[in-house]
């Protein structure tokens, strides 16, 4: 816990609000100590927040929560046959008036199993209540209440447990696939602990209802044409020792989504899907960004460089990427400590909240891979990333977005090892041509090193290569960091300027002049080249990024790396996609919904 304090009712509603007001989600554990009038709030970050219920009950308080805009309660009541999947906050407080003394309901869904013990154990209870009048109400002296307040522009959709299910029994019947309907389709509720071999069948769908973790020993296999309905707050996330294995196929992918419905959808309706291993990072055994880093299961590094965190193939994750806090975000796919393997090829990340993939350390390799619109950078990698990657896409949205590529070795330790570096061939990077957005093509910082090989990069406004830290061009000198075999055009706000000037105060990386270096240096770069894309590579709702001509690399060293079955060894063109029909990778299962 890293906040300990008091704040009065007021303000805390004043601040849902203002959450709702900037469209972010805020998820909030919450126990009522009807002893001490105090209500406890666990935020989803770990945090602790104690509200005076300033001489009220704390049933009272729970209720005046219900007064904040767009506050949706999940429950169920003591009959099946009265079953709540979904009520507003008014409704709600109809309901509970029109129900009296006899209201007897669990709020949310269970939490024990999405954060570890801590001081308070692990919470489980039911809300028990009657009159909402000034002073204790009988049942609520009795208990303590444990629910979960989810803040969305949306939809919350209920478990569906009876009141008074402890713990144990809530995972139970969730294993048993209790279900809801979500637009009238049946979807199974997963349980958020998945500690046994467990099989998802082809043509149904699931709904994650909060953190779902695949623990340690588990296996999680995924069939072709499922479909996975994400919830606010919730994500996939499979820990070390365990595995996913989500195998699509080219007519029948596998869909990760958001649970609202099709026309509400949009980035950040949940979390993601995160695959945590045992492979090196410059950091040794840490914790993923976006999860309670109190809770052991979001650590990951190790020693083995081949640790398999699963597959997934032809699988599609969209409107992911939940933000918990400040700087404190799920991507679309979050790979940590993934080692060679895990096996990655056919994924589409489509409109992620932040960035699309994530890697942190590891040696995963990344293969057929495309990024569509996410809202911050497409492909992001940190904490000493030695993996190899062919054939990826990025498409950057006119409104959003960042760079299509972020390369760190470690912010707080550029030398750290082992050292990210990379090795990516083929690759098709698409800005978004808008004079709003600063979108680079690449970002290479904090001391990365890489091998970038036969790109093709259009369209971006800013420039193409931006370069940071002294370090980072240092390793240019000593081949840790290298460039070559690429193409680019329409580049910067008038469509030529390649590369911003940077002197005096905008010097981030020692005088190391980039347009020098590309246009110079770096073997076979071809700078301001004819249109190699059509116009529909920058369609958002039905792209094409086949080139419109066949663009072949001239240098010696664009071909990959013999002797790696890894490698498609003579895919020596520029891009990520060869000219013509028939080699065009991105057809048939991929998707690109607006909302």
């Amino acid at each position: 816990m890293t906040t300990k304090r008091f704040i009065p009712k007021s303000e805390l509603l004043d601040w849902l609000r203002g959450s709702v007001r900037r469209r972010e989600s805020v998820v909030l554990k919450v126990i009522a100590d009807p002893h001490k009038e105090v209500i406890t709030l666990r935020l989803s970050e770990g945090k602790l927040i104690h509200v005076d219920c300033e001489g009220r009950t704390p049933l009272e308080t729970l209720l005046l929560l219900a007064e904040c805009e767009r506050v949706k309660f999940g429950y169920s009541s003591v009959r099946t046959s009265e079953r709540r999947a979904l009520m507003s906050a008014e409704g709600f407080l109809k309901w509970l008036d029109s129900a009296g003394e006899n209201v007897e309901g669990v709020f949310g869904a269970e939490i024990g199993a999405s954060h570890r013990a801590s001081e308070e154990g692990r919470w489980s209870g039911a809300l028990r209540g009657g009159s909402t009048r000034k002073g204790k109400a009988p049942l609520v002296a009795a208990v303590a209440v444990t629910t979960v307040l989810v803040v969305v522009f949306g939809l919350y959709l209920s478990t569906g447990f009876e009141a008074g299910d402890s713990v144990e029994t809530r995972s139970a019947a969730a294993s048993r696939n209790s279900s809801t309907t979500i637009d009238g389709v049946p979807a199974a509720v997963v349980p958020q602990s998945i500690v046994e071999s467990t099989t998802w069948r082809a043509g149904r769908t699931y709904l994650l209802d909060g953190l779902v973790f695949v623990e340690s020993g588990a296996r999680l296999t995924i069939e072709p044409g499922v479909t996975v309905l994400g919830g606010p707050g919730s994500a996939l996330i499979v820990t070390r020792d365990a595995s996913l294995h989500a195998r699509g196929t080219l007519v029948e992918p596998i869909v990760f989504t958001s649970a609202m419905a099709e026309g509400e959808r949009a980035s950040g309706d949940w979390g993601g899907v995160v695959l945590l291993g045992n492979a090196p990072t410059n950091r040794g055994q840490t914790n993923i960004e976006g999860i309670w880093s109190g809770d052991p299961r979001s650590v990951f590094g190790g020693t083995d460089p081949d640790s398999n965190c699963g597959l997934l193939e032809f699988v599609r994750i969209e409107f992911a990427g939940h933000e918990l806090g400040q700087g404190n975000d799920l991507s679309g796919l979050t790979l940590g400590g993934c080692g060679s393997e895990t096996i990655i090829r056919y994924v589409q990340v489509h409109r992620a909240h932040d960035d699309g993939v994530e890697i942190f350390g590891g040696t995963v390799g990344l293969k057929y891979v495309i990024v569509t619109q996410a809202r911050d950078d497409a492909f992001d990698w940190d904490l000493g990333w030695t993996g190899r990657a062919q054939f990826l896409v990025v498409q950057q949205h006119p409104d959003v977005g960042d760079a299509g590529f972020e390369g760190d070795n470690r912010n707080d330790d550029p030398e750290a090892k082992p050292v990210s570096q990379p090795r990516i061939y083929n690759a098709t990077l698409v800005g978004s041509r808008s004079p709003n957005r600063d979108q680079r093509a690449m970002v290479i910082r904090h001391g990365s090193g890489g091998e970038f090989r036969n790109f093709l990069i259009a369209g971006f406004p800013l420039e193409a290569v931006d370069l940071r830290g002294e370090l980072t061009t240092q390793r240019i000198s000593s081949r840790v960091l290298s460039f070559g075999s690429i193409a680019m055009y329409m580049i910067g706000a008038d469509g030529r300027t390649f590369f911003r000037e940077e002197s005096g105060e905008n010097d981030d990386d020692g005088g190391f002049d980039e347009r020098h270096y590309f246009s110079r240096i770096a073997p076979d770069v071809a700078l301001d080249v004819p249109p190699a894309l059509g116009p529909n590579a920058w369609n958002l709702t039905e792209p094409d990024f086949a080139p419109v001509a066949a663009y072949v690399a001239a240098g010696s060293d664009s071909l990959p790396p013999e002797n790696d079955e890894f490698w498609e060894g003579s895919e020596n063109y520029y891009g990520a996609v060869r000219h013509g029909d028939e080699g065009n990778w991105t057809l048939g299962w991929t998707a690109y919904p607006e909302n």
